[in-house]
Formats: structure tokens, sequence, C-alpha cells
């Protein structure tokens, strides 16, 4: 399979995101750069897994209610028994948003996140794949190389995450690639909107989701961005 854009990515962050030249075997896999844009691609165009769709769907219309403790319990679908004034329904619009359709007067605490469901996938998408051990590899794998090796670099990591999300039916899911002139390799991370917020997703720590507004500066500062990846291909950034 080829695409319009390769040459032109591999060009520009082949050489700054791989690792040292394979020269003896090792256990994990060694990819061309030839192949790299080909196996971010199987990343990006993930299909929908129906079982993991339905999983997160299952989550779609409940109540919340607020407890005695203050804080937000979930409970089984529909709202018989409860009253407006101690429960908010969540319902999945065809954006793919969660969107409240009744707010109980009586809930105080406004500020706490009544749109846990998609972050509480994307919180455990991204442990496991915090989880896979770092090491660097001549290109970039496929996810199912991964998940068979369990170790990969910051991109290896990001486009596991990145098909792993696409999986759930996120959309607008990024592999960002940085780099900062001079230095001797770049880094990846994802990044993602959910519900209205932008988050970044780092694979190489054990950061939880961090909104794109209070953590995107500081990327942008060590690790400029030089283009990213989404379903169409690698977009590269003008005058990089």
């Amino acid at each position: 399979m080829t695409y319009p854009r390769a040459g032109l990515a591999i060009a520009l962050i082949g050489p700054v995101l791989a690792g040292a030249v394979c020269a003896a075997p090792r256990p994990c896999p060694c990819y061309k750069n030839a192949d790299a844009y080909d196996n971010a691609m199987s990343a990006m165009q993930r299909g929908k897994d129906p079982g993991k769709v339905a999983t997160r769907s299952a989550l779609d219309s409940r109540v919340i209610v607020l407890g005695t403790n203050g804080q937000w319990q979930v409970e089984k679908p529909g709202s018989s028994g409860y009253h407006q004034d101690t429960a908010t329904v969540l319902r999945r619009g065809q954006d793919g948003g969660l969107q409240v359709t009744q707010k109980g007067a009586g809930i105080k605490d406004r500020s706490a996140n009544r749109y846990a469901t998609d972050l509480q996938i994307v919180r455990q998408e991204l442990a496991n794949a915090q989880r896979f051990k770092y090491a660097i590899t001549d290109g970039w794998g496929r996810p199912e190389d991964m998940e068979k090796y369990k170790q990969g670099d910051c991109a290896d990591k990001s486009f596991w995450l990145a098909a792993k999300l696409t999986e759930y039916g996120f959309g607008n899911v990024r592999v960002v690639l940085g780099h900062r002139p001079g230095a001797p390799f770049g880094h990846a991370w994802v990044e993602l909107p959910v519900n209205g917020t932008e988050y970044i997703l780092e694979t190489t720590t054990d950061d939880p989701p961090q909104t794109k507004a209070s953590t995107g500066p500081r990327y942008g500062a060590e690790h400029p961005t030089v283009g990213y990846f989404d379903r169409g291909g690698f977009h590269p950034v003008a005058g990089r």
C-alpha cells in the first residue's frame, strides 16, 4: 500500500524518530524506514471494534447520583426511583459526545466531571500503553507487534494507543511528532478531544491525560511540532 505523502513523512521524521541501525538479532522487530508510514497508517486507519464500541455505549445512558460522601456514583440505566434534585442523566449525542439531558437543581458540586465514562476508557488504555517497556526500535511497528513484543519507543507506543482509541470509536485521534533542532531524537505523543476538551496523552511516563491548554506550551517548547498523523495520513507543519 502506498500513500501520496509517505516520502515526505519519511524524509521529515524518519531519521529523527528512528533508533540505531539493527546490527544483531534483538527481541524486537526491525523495520526499514520505507515500512514506517504503512505501519503508522495501519494504526491510524484502524476500524471500530464492535465489542469495544458496545462496551463504551453501555456506559452512556446512566444516572449519575451525588452520594452522601460527595462522590459521583454511577447507577443502572433509567431514572425510575430517582428525583431530578439528586440525579443527572447522560446520553451520547450524534457527535459522540455525552450530553446532560436532566440536571438536578440539588447537585452542589457542578465542577465534578460528569463525563467520566470516556475519560475512564482513555485513562485505561493510556495506562496500558505506559506499561509497555520503553525500547528504541529501528522504525515504527504495527500495534500487533507492540502487543507481541511488549516494548517500543514513544512512536510505537503512541501509534498503539491511537489504534486502541480508534477501535473504541473515538474520532480525531492524532499522533503528533516533535523535534527540537539539533536534538538527536524526536518525540511522539497522542492528542485527542474528549467531550470538547483537547488532551495530550504521554505514553513514556505515568502521567494521566493532561489538557492541551495546560501542557501544550511545554510540549511546544521542548518538542516543536514537525507534523502529525491522523486517518488522512501525515500532515507536516509549514516551515518544518
